[in-house]
């Protein structure tokens, strides 16, 4: 597990979205782990888990320091090295036990002290696995009454603080090769959540929120896409939206973002309900969103 704090130099278990974004988005490395503190730290309930397990590496780590055991087999340097602790002064070593019965009784409590430490680190990697192991773009869950068909239930959360307007997430081709200008206004009210959707993959390559009344600009890469959000008043996170009040609309215009010769080519979209405006749109279920 990486330590994305201490590899984006920022303060552990931050809130400061914009300066994580900044960070990541700073990186010019195309490691994996830029790509897993992307969807880590800039998804609500991913962070929790994150900062939750990164803790608990942390007090083994100061844990093992302590006991003396640094690079014993039961630690995995490589997929630790992170949380590797080494002390920054020496001491004289204590002089060698006399007795042999304590030099036994120590090298027991230490090898106990070790099982116990890799089954909790074995727990937490699993359960950081199964976290990790869904869709690399953002989570969704739909959610069934069996007497009402699909609905969405209320969430069991309370609401989020709104995030910023700007990029909630996006994939290796957005972070990489964003060029086209897309200009997005939005009118006073209700918040959105907005996702750039691949034509033909049907896959999404970013997601965008949008606070209600403020403008995003922003820079997509070359291709055709389709623009898909959900709309609402109190946030949730990327999992529930905007909880039971969440309703979902995809334009129905086509977006082709293109090379000209000396420039690219983009769109300016208004999300405002009115009269000979400049964007048709259909409402959708949860499903297609």
């Amino acid at each position: 597990m990486n330590d994305f704090y201490r590899r984006l130099k920022l303060k552990p278990y931050t809130n400061d979205l914009k300066l994580i974004r900044e960070r990541i988005l700073a990186q010019a490395s195309t490691s994996h782990w830029v790509e897993d503190a992307f969807q880590i730290l800039l998804d609500d309930k991913r962070k929790r888990v994150y900062d939750r397990t990164h803790k608990a590496l942390m007090a083994v780590s100061h844990l093992r320091l302590k006991q003396g055991l640094y690079n014993s087999p039961g630690w995995k340097v490589a997929s630790a090295a992170d949380f590797q602790m080494v002390r920054t002064s020496s001491k004289t070593p204590p002089p060698p036990e006399q007795n042999d019965w304590s030099k036994r009784a120590r090298t027991l409590e230490r090898r106990k002290l070790a099982l116990i430490i890799l089954a909790n680190v074995g727990l937490i990697a699993l359960f950081l696995y199964l976290v990790l192991d869904q869709n690399r773009g953002p989570s969704e869950r739909s959610y069934q009454n069996p007497s009402k068909g699909n609905v969405r239930a209320e969430p069991k959360n309370s609401a989020l603080a709104l995030p910023l307007t700007g990029i909630i997430w996006g994939d290796n081709s957005f972070r990489r090769s964003a060029v086209a200008p897309l200009k997005i206004t939005t009118s006073r009210g209700a918040n959105y959540y907005v996702k750039l959707v691949g034509l033909q993959s049907k896959q999404v390559v970013a997601t965008f929120f949008i606070r209600g009344g403020e403008m995003l600009e922003i820079e997509v890469p070359l291709g055709t896409f389709e623009i898909r959000y959900a709309m609402g008043d109190q946030w949730y996170g990327t999992s529930d939206y905007f909880g039971s009040g969440t309703s979902y609309s995809r334009a129905d215009a086509v977006f082709e973002f293109t090379k000209e010769s000396n420039h690219y080519s983009g769109y300016e979209i208004e999300l405002i309900l009115q009269s000979n405006g400049n964007l048709e749109t259909e409402s959708i279920s949860e499903e297609d969103f």
